[in-house]
């Protein structure tokens, strides 16, 4: 499935096609910068989101590729460096739009 063409589970990060889509970009891509890292699967945050993806494993931050969802039902799917969206990724706003970048 293209990368642009997939859209996320709306109901939450654990659909299986979400997770078995987000491995397979993981394994596909140059990610050196992901050492030291460990997989989280629908990990509630302080503000009600949630995370399924790689963590630091010394400061808990989101660090490698992941997907957030957000309680009003956006969602963020691509690279994270130290707890921020960085990289490439595509943010689903609930409106419709997709942004990738």
């Amino acid at each position: 499935m293209a990368y642009q063409e997939h859209k996320l589970n709306h109901t939450g990060l654990s659909n299986e096609e979400d997770l078995k889509y987000i491995q397979g970009l993981i394994d596909s891509g140059n990610f050196e910068h992901m050492q030291h890292v460990e997989e989280v699967q629908n990990k509630m945050l302080s503000d009600n989101c949630v995370y399924s993806g790689q963590i630091k494993i010394n400061t808990q931050f989101k660090h490698g590729f992941g997907a957030q969802a957000w309680p009003d039902g956006a969602k963020y799917v691509g690279e994270w460096s130290h707890g921020k969206a960085e990289g490439n990724g595509c943010f689903y706003h609930t409106n419709g739009d997709i942004f990738m970048g």
